[in-house]
């Protein structure tokens, strides 16, 4: 068993539920890569979320963003791969959202941008205020589409959208350009048609010749299965969606018991 990559989703699986990095986690990232493990991050998140969490772990590798809407280095911030939203289809979705009065992010280069009664906003404005350090998190409010620089416009997001909105997207005329996937408890992403976790991870083993051979990767949700079915050894976390367990190589314990760090010194440093 020859490990050399270690993939990881962040929500759910990297980070316990107050969305921080245990220092178990931490120390033991820092061993594997003693060992020659390359570390690459995959999270639904914004570049801009996570720019602490790369800092904090000290990552050199590309990070995929967005679930695959963006692939950046966070040492230098080049771009490898943007895939955006159609216009049409980000004209047609954000109009929609904003006449029905959703909570709404759109994932942009600079910004995440919101709708202007969005309550994940606030939840982020009020993470701004306890920062100290500098990473906090550039928001703009919109008041329709019009605001937005859509050719940079890599996901949006919906926090606590019924089943009636999302199959009402579902059905818009350009839903053919759209990709629609959980990535929490009520939180729908929406990407471009086949942007993904495993597109990104795909996307890496030409930009930097990642092996899936020799890869292991983990994650708890719907927009993990992608990348976990790519990976030679995908690991699922205890407090994954049953889904995700049933395709996974193997089911670690829960993010809030460590469980990555846990699998890593089972299968990695043990060896």
């Amino acid at each position: 068993m020859k490990i050399s990559w270690c993939v990881c989703d962040l929500d759910g699986s990297l980070l316990n539920n107050q969305g921080e990095l245990t220092e178990e986690t931490v120390q033991v990232l820092r061993e594997i890569r003693t060992k020659g493990v390359r570390l690459v991050l995959a999270t639904g998140r914004s570049h801009l979320f996570v720019k602490k969490i790369a800092a904090r772990l000290d990552v050199t590798e590309p990070i995929i963003a967005c679930n695959g809407g963006l692939v950046w280095k966070p040492k230098s911030g080049e771009i490898l791969q943007r895939r955006a939203i159609p216009a049409a289809a980000l004209n047609e979705l954000v109009s929609y959202c904003l006449a029905q009065r959703l909570d709404l992010l759109v994932y942009g280069d600079h910004y995440i941008y919101h709708s202007p009664w969005s309550g994940r906003a606030e939840k982020y404005r009020r993470y701004n205020e306890r920062q100290t350090d500098g990473f906090t998190l550039p928001l703009k409010s919109i008041a329709s589409v019009a605001d937005l620089p859509q050719e940079e416009c890599m996901k949006v997001f919906l926090w606590e959208a019924s089943p009636e909105t999302l199959a009402a997207i579902r059905a818009f005329q350009n839903a053919t350009q759209l990709t629609l996937v959980q990535s929490m408890a009520g939180a729908t992403d929406i990407m471009a048609a086949d942007v993904s976790k495993g597109d990104g991870l795909s996307f890496l083993t030409k930009a930097i010749g990642l092996n899936l051979a020799e890869t292991v990767a983990f994650g708890d949700n719907y927009n993990d299965i992608s990348m976990l079915k790519q990976a030679r050894y995908s690991i699922a976390m205890g407090n994954g969606e049953e889904e995700v367990k049933a395709i996974a190589w193997r089911v670690t314990e829960s993010n809030e018991e460590d469980g990555i760090a846990k699998a890593l010194r089972k299968y990695v440093l043990a060896e």
